[in-house]
């Protein structure tokens, strides 16, 4: 039966039709095409593993996929769906039978889940599914954990504000996904409107063993200062939100 994750779950699998086409010197094999869903609001990075076919008690595995589809890892975005063609050679020999029985298994990467899903050919020629199994690879990271983790270890370094007549204030952590992270800001004059130079804004991010894994620095001229702004810095890099521990914030001559 097929079980309550995988009909809430964060990814849907079809088996939209099978045909027979020939390949390697006229050798005749069958393609069966899985339609493979994304139910989710976010980008999904996925995985497809092997797919078999079970005909008249013989097991037939996948021994290629067709041209275009031959990744077997993808990006579908959200609410979208991505077609996959599974090629059969051994088993086009044979006539698939009304019991046949294909099975594949897609790893959902992103959220952490692997649908391992079984469906049978019916007398209308269609594949109903008869049975999923979900399971958990790994728990996906709470990025609102790990942004209320980080917002509360973001430093300063007050003394190089006082000498260049700045205040910084109000400056957080924006995590969207895990390969991205943001710091947000305001600066202002300490005394009136105005700088006396041109200045930069830096911030190191530290992972746990202290060490700097990224750096960006954003501009502010003497010229083109009011008295206040804001400023943003972005990071991109693989799991920059979840190696990230530590972040400083600080400002600098230009």
């Amino acid at each position: 039966m097929t079980n309550q994750l995988y009909k809430d779950g964060t990814l849907g699998i079809e088996v939209i039709a099978h045909e027979k086409r020939h390949f390697q010197e006229e050798k005749e094999a069958y393609v069966l095409h899985y339609k493979i869903l994304n139910r989710t609001a976010k980008r999904m990075e996925v995985h497809i593993d092997e797919a078999q076919i079970i005909n008249d008690g013989a097991q037939y595995d996948k021994d290629d996929w067709l041209t275009g589809t031959d990744m077997r890892d993808a990006t579908i975005i959200p609410g979208a769906y991505i077609m996959v063609g599974a090629v059969f050679l051994e088993a086009g020999s044979r006539l698939l039978k009304h019991s046949a029985v294909t099975s594949i298994t897609v790893t959902d990467i992103t959220n952490g889940y692997a649908y391992s899903t079984l469906f049978r050919l019916g007398e209308d020629g269609k594949w109903f599914l008869l049975d999923c199994e979900v399971r958990v690879q790994h728990e996906a990271p709470n990025l609102k954990n790990v942004r209320s983790e980080l917002q509360g270890h973001i430093e300063r370094i007050e003394s190089m504000e006082e000498k260049l007549g700045v205040i910084m204030e109000n400056i957080s952590v924006k995590i969207d996904d895990a390969d991205s992270l943001e710091i947000l800001g305001e600066i202002s004059a300490a005394k009136g409107d105005i700088i006396d130079r041109d200045i930069k804004i830096k911030a190191n991010l530290y992972n746990e063993d202290n060490e700097i894994i990224g750096n960006e620095e954003a501009y502010i001229t003497q010229e083109d200062f009011m008295g206040y702004d804001t400023f943003q810095l972005t990071f991109y890099q693989e799991e920059i939100a979840l190696r990230t521990k530590r972040v400083k914030v600080y400002v600098t001559k230009w």
